[in-house]
């Protein structure tokens, strides 16, 4: 069950997302193209916050020597009752991790079975 302070906290959060919803800070997010990809969803935005975004998410993945990926779980707020969500942060030249799982998958089926007999 929820504490009321959670609920009285999420709609304090909920009044002031509205409130900057308005502002002009969000309609200069500067969203110029969205479509969906086999990989996901492609966004093209220009804008002062996504430049800073994709700067501290390089930061992070040198701060860590990642080759390829980096992931952690962000925690939604308690009054919303919702799991936690992954984030992956990866280099734009890297595999995702599904794409190296199948890579990987399909490498061992192979090596498994390398006369591709499935009887």
């Amino acid at each position: 069950m929820l504490h009321l302070i959670d609920k009285l906290a999420g709609w304090w959060l909920d009044w002031r997302a509205g409130r900057a919803a308005v502002s002009d800070e969000l309609r200069q997010f500067g969203l110029k193209e969205a479509h969906a990809t086999p990989e996901g969803i492609t966004l093209l935005a220009v804008a002062p916050a996504v430049a800073i975004f994709a700067d501290q998410a390089a930061s992070l993945l040198d701060a860590h020597d990642a080759k390829n990926y980096l992931e952690f779980d962000l925690l939604p707020r308690p009054d919303r009752g919702l799991r936690p969500v992954r984030i992956t942060v990866q280099w734009a030249n890297g595999e995702s991790p599904a794409v190296k799982a199948a890579r990987l998958e399909a490498e061992l089926t192979t090596l498994r079975d390398p006369c591709g007999d499935r009887s």
